[in-house]
Formats: C-alpha cells, structure tokens, sequence
C-alpha cells in the first residue's frame, strides 16, 4: 500500500469526474456535531431508534448525511435538518428545527426515496452547500475538505450559515468532495483558489463543468453524458440540462428506480433551450490503477465512456 494520498494518486492516474457522483433523488442531512465514526450513521451517538430510521432511509436509496456549522454550532436549541429533492424541474429544499429527533421517526423512507418530502419546516430559495470533512472515513477528505471550507467561509462569510461540513458524500479519491442542495450537483478537486468560483456559482445555480462529477438525481452512465455536453459547449446553469434514455428511437426519462444496465446504452442530452445531442455511453475499464481511499490495495479504473457525441434533432 502506497502512502501517498488517494486524491494525488487518482489524479496522477487521471480518473475523470463525469459519472462518479452517488445516485439519490431525496437527501436528508441530520446536524450532528459529532462524533463521526467510519461509518457516520451506524457508528454515531445518535439514539438507536434515530440511527435505524435513517439507516431504512439509506437502505431505500436515500443520501443520508450528518453535518455541522462551523458559523454558530451551537447556540440554537434543537436540531436543524434539511431534506431536498434534486429531480431537474422538481428539485425543492426544506429545512427546519425539531425540537426532538423524533421527528424524523415519522418520516416514511419509501416515499422519501421516491420524491415525496415531509412537511417539515419551510421551503427555502437558498442553497446548502455540503463539504465532506469526514476524517475517520479517510484522509483525505479531512485535510483538503477542511481547507476548502475554510477557504469558502473566508471568501463570503455572509453566507457562511449556507455551507456546511459534512460526513462521507463518496469518492474520497475526488477530495474535497461537495454536495450542493437541492440540484444534487456534486463537484470533485475543487483547490482553495477555485473556492470563491465554487460559492458563487452554487449561490447562483450554476455548476463549474471541469469539476463536476455528476448531478445525483440520474445514475451514472446519465450523469457522465450530462457532464461531457456541458464541458463540449461550456454550460454551467444546473438546470439547463437534462438526460435521457433513448428507447426504440425515443427517448424517455429513467425512474428513480432504473436498473443500470451493463451494455452500451444511447442517450440523449436535451438543453433547456431546444438544443439535443445522442450519443453512446459504455462501462470500460481503463488499464490504470489507483486505490479508492487512503491505504486501500490499488484496483482498476472503472468508468463511464461517453462516445459519439452528434447533433439530434431539437427537442421543442
């Protein structure tokens, strides 16, 4: 095992961001000032009856994240909890302070999985955005997410109650890692000097294509198609883009439950202005190595290929 850490390695073998983001339609963040374990959910202080509803929530597919503000940790009583769904056109965050956590024992994790969010607290304009700082789940995203954020509080500290750290989003090797509610644009490698670019287009509902890794309401061979039109014609608004599956030359949108399959599949990239590109997304696995997280055994580089990129007929 290398000591060199995750992210350097996987940069050095030049792994691409586009389609490695986590796939989740709802979010729900639980502010939990710690401690965090490896596994933050299972592994925490939470009371059993709270970790077994948000582990069901999980289990149906649910991004389940505990957070904390660095702004004022704690001088409000309760707990703060968002919860966001990330559908393109649907997307909507709500966010509260319970004065218990039984609150969320409520809360039905199928229907959350599919969409529906509770009628919790108020819905709000503003985004959140997420940094993984979850040291016990590797090192990496405890040194380069505790220094983005920093860097994020430093550039616009009047938004600093909008940025939150958080437990493990996924894809330590993509460190700092960041989630941004409610599009569910996740972004990978952003430095301390892309910070103020990072805050300001998430602020604006924009996304920086180069480091984007993908959007977590569609699965990843969508997500990787979704990022490599953006990066071709430079598009940055988060909902200027959608993604579909073209099925007997039609092309339909994926469930929340889709199957990812295993064979080249054709999509087709729909711009909120009309414009359509096709093109062909393939599972390969590229002869590079890297480990997945610090001190992992060094495994292939499996990825999404997205191919062929062409013009298609305008959709509107």
């Amino acid at each position: 095992m290398s000591g060199v850490p995750c992210s350097v390695l996987a940069a050095q073998a030049q792994e691409q961001y586009g389609g490695t983001a986590p796939h989740a339609l709802t979010w729900v963040i639980l502010e939990h000032p710690g401690p965090w374990g490896r596994n933050a959910v299972s592994d925490s202080n939470l009371p059993e009856p709270v970790r077994d509803a948000l582990l069901a929530m999980k289990a149906q597919g649910v991004g389940v994240l505990l957070a904390r503000s660095r702004s004022h940790p704690s001088e409000h009583p309760g707990h703060r909890i968002f919860v966001a769904r990330t559908a393109p056109g649907g997307m909507l965050l709500r966010e509260g302070t319970a004065d218990t956590l039984d609150e969320i024992l409520k809360w039905d994790p199928e229907a959350l999985a599919g969409g529906s969010l509770p009628a919790f607290g108020s819905s709000t304009q503003e985004p959140l955005l997420l940094v993984c700082t979850h040291s016990k789940r590797d090192t990496c995203c405890a040194t380069e997410g505790r220094s983005l954020i920093t860097a994020l509080h430093s550039h616009r500290p009047e938004l600093s109650e909008r940025v939150w750290e958080c437990s493990h989003i996924g894809g330590h090797r993509f460190a700092p890692v960041t989630l941004a509610l409610p599009c569910g644009a996740v972004h990978g490698g952003t430095t301390g000097d892309e910070a103020h670019l990072l805050l300001d287009r998430v602020m604006a509902g924009q996304v920086i294509p180069e480091r984007m890794r993908g959007r977590s309401y569609f699965p990843a061979p969508l997500q990787a198609a979704g990022v490599a039109v953006r990066r071709v014609i430079g598009e940055t608004a988060i909902d200027a883009i959608d993604v579909l599956v073209v099925s007997k030359d039609r092309a339909v949108p994926v469930d929340p439950g889709w199957a990812v399959p295993t064979v080249p599949i054709e999509v087709e990239i729909r711009h909120i202005d009309g414009r359509a590109w096709r093109a062909t997304v393939s599972h390969v696995t590229d002869d590079n190595v890297r480990p997945e997280s610090c001190g992992a055994e060094p495994t292939p580089i499996h990825r999404w290929d997205v191919r062929d990129i062409q013009s298609a007929t305008p959709w509107c």
